[in-house]
């Protein structure tokens, strides 16, 4: 994606919404703060939802 007059909004949903979801690769903002409120991915090598933070520069597994 490149834009300079854009950007992204990744898809809102709530824990049990993602947990329904399994797509490799799949980015979405999670809106439950008791479980971790902010950007997951699905990661299909270990087939489970992981958390993203943004540390030392540039985006890395929670």
């Amino acid at each position: 994606i490149s834009s300079t007059t854009k950007g992204f909004l990744a898809p809102r949903m709530t824990a049990a919404q993602r947990g329904t979801l399994a797509t490799p690769g799949l980015i979405v903002y999670q809106t439950t703060p008791a479980s971790g409120e902010g950007y997951w991915y699905y990661d299909g090598a270990l087939a489970a939802w992981v958390p993203v933070s943004y540390g030392a520069g540039e985006w890395v597994p929670a």
